[in-house]
């Protein structure tokens, strides 16, 4: 059933969306417009079923088009207007219309006129039934589903024309999957569930962006060539996943004698749904399989939180892995049970708390602020649980990486400080606790970063510099070897012979003999 709300007042018209899918009236297609121009273009493509329309927005014109239109095409007309005036009223009797609400108005008289408006007419819907076509009112569905109360003397009148022996005691509910939900178009969905479910006859409702069968499982077993019902919605699962890569995952609740337990049944096969969250989708879950769940601490520990900051801040890939897998990824339990759904939400957004706390540590992480919202928006929505951990792993790995691009940074800028630092001083002693004091590091990180960025020990680097440095005095004729050595940082003329040979391979004499300026000359 097509609803077409045309309201200038945005909130109105949410108002009133909010009034029909609330009350769980039907509807396949809601459209919402605040233009009349673009009010009748819907009217004439799509073909509303139900049209609530503001009848101060249109001008003369308008509504003089308006009133031939519903003289020839069967729709149910609600009317509003803020203006309480016989013109008003006229105008709404011109139009057909069912009902004309002056602003503001009782919503539960509201809702109550719009019920009896569908129930009024019973024009057929093969937007909501199947295989059967005949009947289009299907607030009694609503009533046993939600377990509100309905007269068994009415409920009678209006399965009696149902192509069951008894009405429906079996429910099935289908829901897109994630995968498939983008790109599915819903009439397209509709259209293929009566076609490959004609042979057991569903009546098919849509009840919060789902699909929703009831089955009366004594037609399929005396009619049907398959009569499983698990079966039965396997089958069309793997079918529909092959031949219209659409995905689809089923429950299916328990069977009961009396429709009254409708209720129980839809219950039963909406809880079975949450076993996608830790078996994944495109499959069909019964309520006859043991599925157990617990309450655990939905935060948490500690310990559990100062080892994820521990492993962050070492950037351990592994760490945050092996911790991930270790919260999310072992179940079920050694009894067969399964932490609820909601707890471990929950707890995600736990994990996602102290990511922020971390993040908010080192300001340059707020780059990284879109893919934050990314993983915490699937955590509250997302359907399967592999998945969410998959996607809070990567955005991890995303943190790692750029601390160790920001740190390989900061690291640099060390390393070079310490490298001028060295040039400018390697006259005179230099020791690791001299180069912790000048970068306020410990002794300890220094060697290993220093090591690390620059392939040399600190200690090697200090004697590199020295010996080059000295290789440039020796060229001049006039200084002394052991003059050089203390212009270069020995004291000892012994150990800098000893130290130079060691880097060049031949004594500061050697050297000296061959590539001081009067040899140059010399020769």
């Amino acid at each position: 059933m097509k609803y077409l709300i045309a309201e200038r007042d945005d909130l109105e018209r949410k108002g009133l969306r909010w009034l029909i899918t609330s009350h769980q009236l039907p509807y396949s297609e809601m459209i919402e417009v605040r233009e009349p121009e673009r009010c009748i273009q819907h009217i004439q493509k799509k073909q509303p079923d139900v049209i609530v329309l503001e009848l101060d927005m249109f001008t003369d014109d308008q509504l003089h088009f308006l009133e031939n239109y519903f003289s020839q095409h069967d729709a149910r007309l609600i009317a509003h207007t803020g203006r309480k005036t016989f013109d008003s009223a006229y105008r709404a009797l011109k139009l057909c219309a069912g009902a004309l609400f002056v602003k503001p108005f009782d919503t539960d008289e509201w809702i109550k006129t719009l019920r009896q408006l569908i129930r009024r007419t019973r024009k057929p819907s093969s937007e909501y039934w199947g295989t059967t076509d005949e009947w289009s009112d299907t607030s009694w569905i609503y009533h046993l589903l939600f377990g509100l109360p309905i007269d068994q003397d009415e409920m009678k009148n209006m399965t009696k024309h149902l192509p069951f022996e008894r009405p429906p005691t079996t429910v099935v509910v289908l829901d897109v999957d994630e995968e498939s939900r983008t790109s599915i178009n819903p009439k397209e969905l509709l259209d293929t569930v009566r076609e490959h479910l004609a042979e057991y006859r569903p009546l098919v409702v849509y009840v919060e962006r789902k699909i929703v069968l009831l089955f009366d499982l004594h037609s399929i077993a005396k009619d049907a060539t398959v009569t499983n019902l698990e079966q039965i919605m396997l089958r069309f699962c793997r079918k529909v996943k092959t031949e219209y890569r659409f995905s689809l995952t089923a429950g299916i609740g328990n069977s009961y004698d009396h429709p009254k337990y409708l209720h129980q049944s839809y219950l039963e096969a909406t809880q079975a749904l949450d076993r996608r969250f830790y078996f994944g989708g495109n499959q069909v879950f019964s309520d006859r399989h043991p599925f157990i769940l617990y309450r655990i601490d939905p935060f948490l520990s500690p310990e559990e939180r100062d080892e994820l900051l521990h492993y962050l801040e070492q950037t351990d890939r592994q760490g945050i892995k092996d911790w991930l897998y270790r919260l999310f990824g072992t179940f079920p339990d050694p009894s067969d049970r399964f932490p609820s759904p909601d707890d471990m939400r929950i707890k995600l957004t736990s994990v996602m708390a102290n990511l922020r706390r971390f993040m908010l540590k080192k300001e340059y992480l707020t780059g990284a602020e879109n893919q934050y919202r990314n993983v915490l928006e699937r955590i509250l929505n997302g359907e399967v649980l592999a998945d969410i951990v998959q996607q809070l792993l990567y955005f991890c790995y995303q943190l790692c990486d750029l601390v160790e691009k920001r740190e390989r940074t900061y690291q640099s800028l060390l390393v070079q400080q310490l490298i001028q630092y060295i040039q400018e001083h390697y006259a005179e002693p230099i020791t690791l606790k001299d180069a912790s004091r000048l970068i306020d590091r410990n002794p300890y990180y220094i060697s290993h970063l220093f090591k690390q960025e620059t392939g040399w020990t600190f200690s090697d680097y200090i004697q590199k510099t020295r010996v080059e440095r000295a290789k440039g005095l020796l060229k001049t004729p006039r200084l002394k070897i052991h003059d050089i050595a203390r212009q270069v940082g020995f004291e000892d003329p012994a150990y800098f012979s000893k130290v130079f040979k060691k880097w060049v391979q031949q004594t500061p004499r050697e050297w000296k003999s061959k590539n001081s300026t009067s040899s140059a000359k010399s020769s």
